[in-house]
């Protein structure tokens, strides 16, 4: 007789422990009340996004993100994560000792089904034999007491009871039987106005469970966001590319003048960089960095007299100093281009060669003279967000040439140096530039979801 009683509620799930209180869905548990919970149950799809190292509520949101996701699977021991696209309304649930089963309560659905789950401990209605599972509902509907179904597709055994998921104990069936849920809180899901940030505009009809939020982006590319169960729009499917180029940079608006802009270049792995984007109605618009202290290279109009005295001349050589305000650069490779002279100018009287970003040269004085080398150049980046790469450095070329003088601040983004030679001075084999810690302010520059 005892074993017999221990029996009993797995043969009739509509029997016995009545006074189970065990709550399924609360208002408490946050996004775990969109769902119907089935202890040590599974529907074993194979198909389904296994992560690890989640834990239950972050398993949740994560079908909650995922338009795709009907159900999920926990596993609390080894804080596993199983998103489905599946559900118990079609696919059995069984017996997993380590798992527990999560079937994510839609909207609009008139009736949530589980098939191989018992509703333990409750006393039925009323029971009809040799029905459908369709006239067994609609049984079901007629007893305005009768809020869930406990029906046995093999016998057709329908029975009708007044118990919800969200105050039983729901487990998976060794008896063939399959629950079905009136859906007593249905109500309309409204996720409001979706979110733009990030986004150059959003485009939406409705904002209703199931509906659609378009998003375009600044350089054309369109995503898609879902209203959810939960009253949430679902992320949208794809985020916007950057600018990595003045180019594409273009595409952000019909006309984009030249000007100070945010790019995102493949040198700095995403991180953004300020730029004066030149020639914006051309084809091939360029990249430049502007200059806040003064940047110049300088080859001296001068020549060695007598002794260590020096004499003007403007035709010895190829005497000039030029003043940099703006440093054309590579985005792919962060190089500057120290040939580019679009944005420096010589000054007046010093002679009428431009010598590249860098340089510091004369043709006054050997090497091993004592005599001081007149030639200089300053690198100054300070308040552009760059520095010279430390891997980047200065040496001898010409006749002769030596480097008198040579000073590196410590944040890398000022260097001076005085060098000569007969004639001869020193110059970098290239100059590529990194991101400092600290770039410029937000404000000095436009980024493309604004143009």
């Amino acid at each position: 007789m005892k074993a017999f009683l221990l029996l009993l509620p797995l043969l009739l799930p509509g029997i016995v422990n009545a006074g189970d209180s065990s709550t399924i869905r609360t208002a408490d548990i946050g996004s775990l009340s969109y769902f119907v919970q089935v202890k040590h149950a599974t529907i074993n799809d194979l198909e389904s996004n296994t992560k690890h190292q989640v834990d239950l509520k972050m398993c949740a949101k994560l079908c909650l993100d995922d338009i795709t996701c009907a159900s999920f699977e926990h596993n609390e021991k080894n804080q596993t994560c199983s998103i489905s696209k599946r559900t118990a309304n079609k696919f059995t649930v069984e017996f997993h000792g380590n798992h527990d089963y999560y079937q994510a309560i839609i909207p609009d659905q008139k009736l949530i089904g589980l098939k191989g789950v018992a509703v333990l401990g409750i006393d039925e209605l009323e029971q009809f034999k040799k029905v459908s599972v369709d006239d067994c509902e609609a049984k079901c509907r007629k007893n305005l007491k009768c809020k869930s179904i406990a029906y046995k597709t093999r016998t057709k055994l329908c029975k009708l009871n007044d118990v919800t998921y969200l105050d039983q104990k729901l487990e998976a069936s060794k008896w063939g039987w399959d629950t079905y849920f009136l859906h007593q809180d249905k109500k309309e899901v409204n996720c409001g106005s979706p979110p733009t940030e990030g986004y150059k505009s959003v485009a939406y009809s409705t904002t209703i469970y199931k509906s659609v939020a378009l998003y375009r982006c600044s350089l054309g590319e369109t995503f898609s966001s879902v209203c959810g169960i939960d009253g949430k729009w679902s992320k949208p499917n794809g985020t916007c590319k950057q600018p990595t180029t003045c180019k594409e940079l273009k595409k952000c608006a019909e006309f984009v003048p030249d000007g100070e802009y945010w790019i995102y270049p493949v040198g700095l792995h995403g991180k953004k960089m300020k730029v004066y984007c030149s020639g914006m109605q051309t084809c091939n618009p360029k990249e430049y960095i502007s200059l806040l202290e003064e940047n110049f290279t300088s080859y001296p109009s001068k020549k060695a007299f007598f002794f260590c005295f020096t004499r003007t001349s403007l035709d010895w050589k190829q005497p000039g100093k030029t003043l940099f305000t703006k440093i054309r650069i590579n985005p792919k490779t962060l190089k500057v281009n120290t040939r580019d002279f679009t944005f420096a100018n010589l000054v007046a009287n010093t002679g009428d060669t431009m010598w590249p970003y860098g340089t510091a040269a004369d043709c006054l004085y050997e090497k091993d003279s004592r005599c001081k080398s007149e030639g200089q150049m300053k690198v100054d980046l300070t308040g552009t967000g760059l520095a010279v790469d430390r891997r980047v450095s200065w040496r001898n070329y010409g006749n002769n040439s030596r480097i008198a003088e040579y000073k590196r601040s410590q944040n890398d983004q000022v260097i001076t140096a005085t060098c000569g030679g007969y004639c001869g001075g020193c110059k970098p084999l290239c100059i590529k530039l990194i991101a400092t810690k600290k770039g410029p302010a937000e404000n000095t520059a436009r980024s493309c979801e604004f143009l």
